[in-house]
């Protein structure tokens, strides 16, 4: 191979990694692993279901990072899945507001300041799925809206476009 083509080799190779990276597959894949070390240390039971999941929303399709189960832990449960999407930081948008929303589902009976978490629930019968929500946590420090505010930092333009928002550091890629 020529210099020429080694060059053209190896900027082709810091190029794709770039964009692996810009684009969160390296955090979405240091999530995966983390999550099979901790199964391997018997510290967690979510098994991976799916990754790159296709999905459609409102007609346009679409891909969830990944979906992982857990096994029933009673007899007369169900499996209950974690859907994922993993998203990574734009550094000018770093910081986070939370606000309570003046509009928002009813409040607990007994106190109208504490508010439900709720959770979806799908589970899995004979003839297909069935869907219910069930109130798991009530507290008075609840928030219903995320803001992402600009930072002094600099920005990632592509990063921006692709709303892409994490706090956890990404795994780099590095191409073979």
């Amino acid at each position: 191979m020529s210099d020429l083509q080694a060059g053209v080799t190896e900027q082709f190779t810091q190029s794709f990694a770039k964009v692996l990276n810009r684009h969160g597959y390296g955090f979405q894949f240091s999530i995966l692993r983390k999550a099979d070390e901790l199964i391997k240390q018997r510290k967690c039971v979510w098994e991976l279901e799916a990754c790159e999941f296709p999905v459609e929303v409102q007609g346009a399709g679409t891909r969830i990072d990944f979906v992982r189960s857990r096994p029933p832990r009673r007899r007369n449960t169900t499996f209950l899945y974690l859907v994922a999407e993993c998203k990574r930081a734009n550094p000018a948008l770093s910081r986070w507001c939370f606000v309570k929303a003046p509009y928002k589902h009813s409040s607990s009976e007994d106190d109208p300041q504490w508010d439900r978490v709720i959770l979806e629930c799908l589970l899995r019968e004979q003839d297909g799925l069935k869907s219910f929500a069930r109130s798991i946590f009530s507290s008075p420090k609840i928030y219903h809206q995320a803001v992402e505010v600009r930072s002094n930092a600099k920005g990632d333009a592509h990063l921006a476009r692709l709303g892409k928002q994490s706090k956890m550091r990404p795994h780099r890629f590095h191409v073979a």
